[in-house]
């Protein structure tokens, strides 16, 4: 339901402006306003999104635990990145379960099919090598990773069945979030367990904007059901 007289538009400038702090703090060693960009960076994703007539229902749910997710990374501690990493894998459950919602079948007869398959040995040897390549450094934090690399799999798997029954904008976004996110995902599982510092890897908050914008973009289409994805 829209609750928001603003354009979408107005808060997407927002969002990547909150973006654009975010970069600018992370080369030049502003811890002031990286905090300020992260903040307030999803929640203006969010205020877009109550500005559109159709919204998936489930979407902000999604948001917030992503946001919440920003949040608790900000204390770079390891109970904190510990949090984090759960609060990211229940943002991915979500995306999960609203995308199974539109296909027939269980999850495990979607990885049956020959979609499911490619998809399934491309990512799985893909996600689950880095894995490895981090367990060393995980620490604590690799079970939670272990648990989000798996959804991220099922996330994956789901997003190219529904990409490859109908090849819409839509849909096609759906595909470019995904990919985004999943490098987001991947350079920031690397600056955490080998890094102190965030300086080596400024494109990530950028992977991880792209994802979450083309997210809203498949989220948020105008469709004939709100409830359809």
């Amino acid at each position: 339901m829209k609750i928001s007289n603003v354009s979408p538009k107005t808060f997407i400038v927002l969002y990547w402006l909150s973006l654009s702090l975010y970069i600018f703090s992370v080369i030049f060693d502003y811890s002031t306003i990286h905090s300020i960009g992260i903040v307030f960076m999803i929640p203006f994703l969010a205020l877009a999104t109550s500005s559109k007539k159709e919204v998936v229902n489930g979407y902000f749910y999604i948001l917030f635990m992503a946001w919440l997710g920003d949040v608790l990374l900000l204390a770079e501690k390891p109970s904190t990145t510990f949090s984090a990493v759960i609060s990211y894998w229940g943002n991915l459950l979500a995306i999960s379960a609203l995308l199974q919602r539109k296909l027939v079948g269980s999850m495990l007869s979607q990885i049956q099919k020959k979609e499911g398959v490619y998809a399934l040995l491309g990512l799985g040897i893909a996600i689950l090598s880095i894995i490895v390549i981090i367990e060393p450094y995980a620490g604590i934090i690799l079970i939670p990773i272990i648990f989000y690399g798996i959804t991220l799999i099922l996330t994956g798997i789901l997003s190219f069945i529904i990409y490859s029954k109908n090849k819409t904008i839509r849909n096609r976004n759906l595909i470019l979030g995904y990919v985004f996110m999943c490098i987001s995902a991947i350079t920031k599982a690397i600056e955490i367990i080998y890094f102190d510092n965030n300086y080596y890897f400024f494109w990530n908050p950028l992977f991880y904007a792209l994802g979450h914008y083309y997210f809203y973009l498949y989220f948020t289409h105008k469709s004939k059901h709100n409830h359809a994805i």
